[in-house]
């Protein structure tokens, strides 16, 4: 019974356009030249998330985002 409920309200909230999680932080300066360069072979990914003050990994979910929206 719960779980339905909580279904059907979670359902409704979508249908509302209702956004769940954490927003995303805008990409900084220079990501688009960074990602490209390690796409490329010249740079690795923890150079890259170093240079731009972020992890690897997100610099990596992120590199695959900007590749998937290009």
């Amino acid at each position: 019974m719960r779980r339905q409920k909580q279904a059907e309200g979670i359902a409704a909230a979508r249908e509302r356009g209702v956004q769940f999680g954490r927003q995303h932080l805008p990409v900084p300066d220079g990501f688009e030249d960074l990602a490209r360069q390690w796409e490329n072979g010249g740079i690795s990914a923890g150079s890259a998330a170093a240079k731009l003050g972020m992890s690897r990994d997100t610099f990596l979910r992120r590199a695959r985002e900007y590749r998937t929206a290009t």
